[in-house]
């Protein structure tokens, strides 16, 4: 059914059913709707077909209140179809007679009304919830009692913040309806816990995950202790990832020297074994870095010092073995000189 209202109250309109099938009566009379042929998109329309859809409107608000409900206390409030239906029935404060019956006329504030605080809801800037060891900032937490009223902010003082330590280990941080905490220097989780003091303990809670830094093909950078005058063979040259705190230690780091699988982690010492140039380069969790060093081995000078001495004394060994060789020859031809004579 649908209904007007008058100067004394509601009233069923002319055009309206009525008739024991009909359970409530809302409001259809000159209602307020969309139109996409006028020129503002409103016009005013009257009849059931207006005074329907606001009992759905108030079947669709019951449905996801009490949805909500029970996902938020974690108890078995939500509604069935039936329930719903018999919830709007009884939605009524006032009835009115027509032709002998009384209709009860909708209420929708019958079913809206406040039922106590049953939900704590915590918010604050979704960005700050991911952050960057070198970027750590405050995060602004606020915590909101559902349903929200007028008494929100006094209700709020029963709210407690926490910082979870250990599965079973809360650090209490604060009290009050707003809370701000900046992470502290350490690649994780860091769950802040907000619980609601009142007729029963209501808990919410958000996770600040500080994150490792995800390798960049341009941006993330080799560090190497390489000195030109270091570049010799015997010597060993150290390469490692830049900031290895910002790095999640199942990061996969695999250096390559001219291009052939040299050590895997996230510092490689490499020590050459012959002179040449060498090229190292490195992939990170499959990523192959622009940062990349080209070395070229040469030996050490004392090891040319060495081979020149070596060279004299060979050189001199051999001028030895050629004099004793000549002063033998010369003995022995003299011996034998000596014995033609005889």
């Amino acid at each position: 059914m649908n209904l007007t209202h008058g100067l004394l109250g509601y009233e069923v309109y002319s055009s309206s059913n009525y008739g024991n099938a009909y359970n409530i009566a809302a409001p259809g009379y000159k209602i307020v709707s969309a139109d996409g042929d006028t020129i503002d998109g409103y016009k005013t329309l009257t009849g059931t077909s207006m005074a329907s859809p606001i009992v759905s409107f108030g079947a669709a608000l019951a449905t996801l209140k009490y949805g909500a409900l029970a996902e938020a206390t974690g108890s078995d409030n939500a509604k069935t179809p039936r329930q719903i239906a018999d919830i709007i029935k009884s939605a009524h404060s006032e009835s009115l007679l027509y032709k002998t019956k009384n209709i009860n006329v909708f209420d929708m504030s019958v079913f809206a009304k406040d039922e106590g605080v049953y939900s704590i809801f915590m918010d604050c800037d979704s960005a700050d919830l991911k952050q960057k060891p070198s970027e750590l900032r405050e995060v602004r937490f606020e915590a909101t009692l559902l349903p929200a009223n007028e008494d929100n902010e006094v209700l709020a003082e029963n709210v407690k913040w926490y910082k979870q330590i250990d599965d079973d280990v809360l650090e209490e941080l604060g009290t009050g309806r707003y809370f701000s905490y900046t992470p502290d220097l350490v690649v994780g989780e860091h769950k802040i816990v907000a619980k609601y003091f009142g007729d029963k303990t209501l808990v919410t809670s958000k996770v600040i995950e500080v994150e490792y830094v995800q390798p960049s093909k341009t941006e993330t950078k080799i560090e190497t202790n390489t000195e030109l005058e270091e570049c010799v063979i015997g010597n060993t040259l150290r390469y490692s990832i830049q900031d290895v705190i910002n790095y999640s230690a199942t990061d996969v780091v695999i250096w390559y020297v001219n291009g052939e699988y040299a050590w895997n982690g996230f510092i490689f010492d490499f020590t050459p074994e012959d002179i040449g140039e060498y090229t190292i380069t490195c992939k990170m969790n499959g990523i192959v870095l622009d940062d990349k060093f080209t070395v070229t081995i040469t030996l050490k000078k004392n090891y040319e010092k060495d081979i020149n001495t070596y060279l004299s004394i060979g050189f001199g060994s051999v001028l030895a073995l050629v004099a004793v060789s000549i002063v033998i020859v010369w003995y022995r031809k003299e011996k034998l000189g000596e014995k033609e004579k005889l």
